[in-house]
């Protein structure tokens, strides 16, 4: 609100092309996770806030840039996240991850030079980055920009509830989770389940290999899942009414479900698995097995399909928690003509 203030009553601000990227990401994020009253008339606004923010980021691109610039792109990552085309999202991040750079929020080292609160907000900063870029990377199948290797800074402190941003409390008021360090350590596995599964070297792999790679990747999400809280749990979010914390948590375990579904290649494309469905219907339908009622039998489920099922059915049910006007969580196009950015 102060930003908002100063550049409406001070002329000098209104020449920083940052600030006024960062008041229209601000309002275009704030119609996007405003569901209480949602109009076409909010939705025009909010492409014209992006499309604001997009013209006040490439007047900036010639100077040297601030925090504020990052988490400008940050918050348009954000917005067309959900969108059905996830390619201008990883352009922004791959530039966003590049700022963070030459901020140097990947390294502690000048941490010193900056106050508590700076130097907390930088800290909180990159690590969104680092969620964004991990995120990203798996959903497109590229390899992520920010390498473990190449950063030494701590995760996020914690030293109590009160203390801590990210706190999301339970229905029982008591029950507490701690958003941002589980997200983090979501995007880890995200980014395993690209190196072991994706990447040119996880693309060599034989079927023996695969498996195995697919069945310790598992098990890594397995043990991810079981250390959240049961009242972060799937099944206690979808028996509750929306809310505003328990929409964040459903995206949480959305994400963990697209990893899942990925690692068990449980999704129609996936052509080893078209290919055993078609061999297994091909013999049924010329009775093969009534003309060899001793050869064996090889089921066209994928391993350890009836957890997929599970997973399924509650990921099923979180969509009960999302209301039917959240763009954030169902997805939203915006006009071609708004959109700034190409594929």
């Amino acid at each position: 609100m102060t930003m908002v203030w100063q550049w409406y009553s001070e002329s000098k601000v209104r020449q920083d092309s940052s600030n006024w990227a960062a008041i229209n990401v601000v309002l275009a994020l704030s119609l996007w996770h405003d569901v209480s009253k949602k109009t076409p008339d909010d939705d025009r606004l909010m492409c014209q806030c992006i499309r604001n923010a997009q013209i006040a980021l490439q007047a900036s691109t010639l100077t040297e840039h601030c925090l504020l610039d990052l988490q400008v792109v940050l918050g348009l990552a954000m917005l067309f996240q959900a969108g059905p085309n996830p390619r201008p999202t990883s352009i922004l991040v791959a530039m966003a991850v590049r700022m963070a750079h030459r901020l140097r929020l990947h390294t502690k080292n000048q941490m010193t030079e900056f106050d508590a609160s700076t130097a907390w907000e930088r800290d909180r900063v990159f690590w969104i980055v680092y969620v964004l870029d991990r995120d990203i990377s798996l959903r497109l199948r590229d390899p992520y920009h920010q390498q473990d290797h190449d950063m030494d800074v701590d995760l996020p402190e914690f030293k109590s509830i009160d203390q801590s941003g990210g706190i999301v409390f339970g229905n029982d008021g008591n029950t507490w989770i701690n958003f941002l360090l589980c997200r983090i350590d979501l995007s880890r596995i995200q980014a395993k389940t690209y190196e072991m599964m994706f990447s040119v070297q996880g693309e060599k792999l034989d079927g023996a290999q695969r498996q195995a790679a697919s069945e310790e990747i598992s098990l890594i999400l397995r043990e991810w899942k079981e250390s959240i809280p049961q009242q972060f749990q799937p099944g206690v979010l979808s028996a509750h009414s929306f809310a505003p914390a328990v929409r964040f948590l459903a995206m949480l375990h959305f994400s963990y479900y697209h990893c899942l579904f990925l690692v068990r290649g449980i999704f129609s494309h996936d052509s080893g698995w078209i290919r055993r469905l078609t061999r297994y219907s091909d013999r049924y339908a010329l009775d093969h097995c009534a003309s060899n009622p001793n050869h064996e039998y090889v089921s066209p489920l994928p391993p350890n399909w009836f957890e997929g099922v599970h997973a399924s059915r509650e990921c099923m049910r979180l969509f009960h928690v999302v209301d039917s006007k959240d763009l954030a969580l169902v997805g939203y196009v915006c006009p071609k003509n708004h959109l700034g950015l190409r594929s």
